[in-house]
């Protein structure tokens, strides 16, 4: 009898998975197709997209953009972003790879664990559920963060 080789959406994210359930920490993966394209089109409605899937950062108004060319730079550019977040609620996580599952976490646990999140994909969109802020990792190197509706 054959085998099922198809993996679960939560399988491509394993490591991510293993560091939140060794530390305990709660978390909510969105893996159906219709409640992905749910965040997805929340994502569309607070951030402008170009026709390449990512941000336009030119269409944004008051954004900050961190530029980085190394792991240590990234992460001086992510704790310089995190600075900016609010205190609490929760956030969706988003990965351009799609077959990826959504992740939904407390700010405080993307705090602790922004940079494992990021090291899951090169291209990487982080969304406050009440839309208070919305940030991108992209694989030219740079992190930007805005709070949509702030002039």
């Amino acid at each position: 009898m054959a085998h099922n080789t198809m993996h679960l959406p939560s399988e491509l994210i394993r490591d991510l998975i293993d560091v939140f359930e060794s530390s305990n920490t709660p978390f909510r993966l969105i893996e159906e197709d219709k409640s992905k394209e749910e965040c997805f089109d929340k994502l569309n409605l607070l951030a402008p997209f170009n026709s390449w899937s990512y941000i336009d950062w030119s269409k944004v108004v008051g954004q900050t953009t961190w530029e980085f060319d190394n792991w240590e730079e990234q992460s001086k550019s992510v704790n310089d972003c995190l600075s900016k977040l609010p205190k609490s609620g929760k956030v969706f996580v988003l990965w351009f790879n799609a077959l990826k599952p959504v992740l939904e976490i407390e700010v405080a646990v993307f705090r602790l664990h922004a940079m494992d999140i990021f090291s899951e994909c090169s291209d990487t969109w982080v969304y406050d559920c009440a839309g208070k802020f919305v940030l991108e990792c992209h694989h030219d190197g740079k992190l930007s963060f805005y709070t949509p509706g702030a002039t």
